[in-house]
């Protein structure tokens, strides 16, 4: 269906129509969620390319195409080629919505996992801390934002040999997740 509305909308709007580019990154979407990573990535290209052209980069739609295309290619395990798309979600989302806002926060969350994978430990530290204070501010200790980027900070501390400290925040993540 999505490929036949998405037919459809080029045939009669055309290629760089908002409709037709929302569908687009809806079919990436569904792609990724079906496990076709690499289709899926070449529909959120397409429709990122068309989006920064047209609406911008710091437009709300095109920063979702930066970050869902971000988050795929971390899935993919392209790592490098992830970095400044997570970077540039970040970068956006505290200039447009502030360093406290929930989007900002997660993601802040999402660049240290992604930090973490590429084993750079303290720059991970930074963000999960970052992710971790403001959801606690924002959302309360007990919220589940609060608790992963908790617990995402103890698995990082003891990453970098911090034991204790990582320790700390396990206990606390587990006291306050029951």
């Amino acid at each position: 269906y999505y490929r036949g509305a998405l037919d459809a909308q080029r045939r009669l709007l055309s290629e760089t129509d908002p409709r037709t580019l929302s569908t687009l990154h809806r079919m990436g979407m569904l792609l990724r969620e079906q496990g076709k990573l690499d289709e899926a990535e070449k529909y959120y290209r397409e429709a990122l390319t068309h989006r920064r052209r047209i609406l911008g980069d710091p437009h709300p739609h095109t920063q979702n195409t930066v970050n869902d295309l971000g988050l795929l290619l971390m899935e993919q395990g392209k790592l490098k080629e992830a970095e400044p798309y997570c970077r540039e979600v970040v970068e956006v989302s505290r200039a447009s919505l502030g360093a406290e806002h929930d989007d900002t926060l997660t993601s802040v969350n999402n660049l240290g996992l992604l930090l973490r994978k590429m084993e750079k430990f303290a720059e991970a530290e930074v963000c999960f801390r970052e992710a971790y204070e403001g959801t606690r501010r924002l959302l309360g200790d007990e919220h589940s934002k609060t608790l992963s980027s908790m617990g995402n900070l103890g698995v990082v501390l003891r990453e970098l040999g911090r034991l204790e400290e990582a320790d700390e925040f396990g206990a606390k993540s587990v006291q306050l997740g029951r």
